[in-house]
Formats: structure tokens, sequence, C-alpha cells
């Protein structure tokens, strides 16, 4: 396995578990606003948008370009 493969993978784990912790805190902060869970959890925001960022970039530049022969392979088994 490349180490790209490895970090694209930490990312898209890290892209789960920022989600479901930010979504825990905004019904966190929906019940306790006065607490202020929002303000204080923007690392895991942060984090977020950086691993989004970079599984988009990977995914639309550093991908590899199917080839004619490739491709036919993929039709032929698709019918």
């Amino acid at each position: 396995m490349k180490v790209l493969d490895i970090i694209k993978i930490i990312a898209g784990h890290i892209c789960i578990i920022c989600s479901i912790s930010l979504v825990v805190v905004q019904i966190l902060d929906w019940f306790n606003p006065l607490m202020d869970f929002m303000g204080h959890s923007m690392f895991l925001l942060y984090a977020l948008c950086i691993a989004s960022v970079f599984l988009g970039v990977c995914e639309i530049y550093l991908r590899k370009p199917e080839t004619k022969l490739r491709r036919a392979r993929k039709n032929v088994r698709n019918r």
C-alpha cells in the first residue's frame, strides 16, 4: 500500500469521526446553549475541513485516468 493511500484512509476516518462528533456537539448545544459547546469544539470543524479538502484534492487531481483498454474491459463485464 502506498503512503498516500494510507493517508487517504486516515483522512476518511477523520472525516467520519469529526462529523459524528460535530452532530453530537450540535445536539448538546441545542439543549444547553449557555455552555457554548460549538465554540469550544472548533478544532473538530478545522480537522473536518482539512481532511475533506485533502480527500477532495486527492480524488480530483491524483486519480489515475482510465485507459481505453481498462474502460473496454469494464464495459464487457457489465453486459
